[in-house]
Order: C-alpha cells, then structure tokens, then sequence
C-alpha cells in the first residue's frame, strides 16, 4: 500500500491542475498540541476521513472467504495441493490465494477510497498485464501455477461480483 498526498488546483474555467504529489502526506489532524481537532471544519473532517479509511484498510480482518468459495465453484478453480486436480480449470497456489484474500478485505473496507485496480471488466488493463504475462511466461518454471493475465481475469470477475452486491 502507497498513500500519496496530490495538491490540485482548480484554475478560472473550473479545471483541475496537479500542483504536487507528496510521497509521504502530513496526516496530521491539528497543528495544536493537546488541542481536539475541530471535524466540523471541512479540511479536519477530511483527513480525519482519510485517516479512519487508511487505517481499516491496513488493520480491518473484515474477509469474506465464503464469496471466495463461491467464486472457486463457480469458476471451477482449485488450491494447489490440497485441492487441486485434473477437473478444475486452473488452480491457485496459498500465496494466490491470500492475494484474492486480501484483495477481497481492502474492498468491503476502503470506505470512500475508490479502486484503480481492478476493475469491473479488466479491460483497462488488459494490454499491459499480457505484456507483462509474456514477460514473466518466459521465465516461468512451473507453468501450472497461475499465470498474470489469469489472476488479472479473476480479479476482474472478482471485482464485478463484489460491484453487483450479491
């Protein structure tokens, strides 16, 4: 995870400009020591937003594993080696899976945060992870793993099904 701070201002036509990106933003709530910080103010309240989604992300175990069981039946998808053979179409390793895990935690917890990635289709996407499939295919040792694009494209249905709420 990357928190990055991005100044904008809005120039006389109601454009947005980027002034600066900060690396490592202030989230700090008040200047005052000691001092309670005012959340009626919209600059506090904010941040303070900020700062309560930024930490349910990073700290929330909110997990739904049973939409991923869902999803795995669905799919007809296995976890290597427990559960994996050859009538499912691909299969999945732990660390894959605790991937998918985590990806499904920082959904149901990002509050106002809003994903880049993934999204719904994929489709914004897809050109540069197969490029970056090719990349790592080719020096790939076990080719049963599952493979960039694939993930990519699990990802993907992943996202729409959390999207449709079902």
């Amino acid at each position: 995870h990357q928190l990055l701070g991005v100044d904008v201002i809005i120039d006389e036509d109601l454009n947005p400009k980027v002034i600066e990106i900060n690396g490592i933003p202030s989230m700090q709530l008040s200047h005052d020591l000691g001092v309670k910080p005012d959340t009626s103010k919209p600059y506090t309240a904010t941040k303070f937003g900020l700062l309560r989604d930024t930490l349910n992300i990073l700290f929330q175990p909110n997990t739904r594993p049973h939409q991923l069981e869902y999803i795995f039946e669905r799919l007809n998808i296995g976890v290597v080696p427990e559960k994996c053979d050859g009538r499912h179409s691909f299969c999945v390793t732990k660390r894959e899976l605790s991937f998918l895990v985590d990806s499904q935690r920082e959904f149901y917890s990002m509050g106002n945060y809003k994903r880049i990635y993934p999204t719904q289709n994929g489709d914004t996407y897809n050109s540069l992870v197969k490029h970056t499939h090719k990349t790592i295919m080719k020096s790939a040792q076990d080719r049963n793993q599952l493979t960039t694009y694939k993930l990519h494209q699990l990802l993907s249905f992943i996202e729409a099904y959390n999207l449709r709420g079902e």
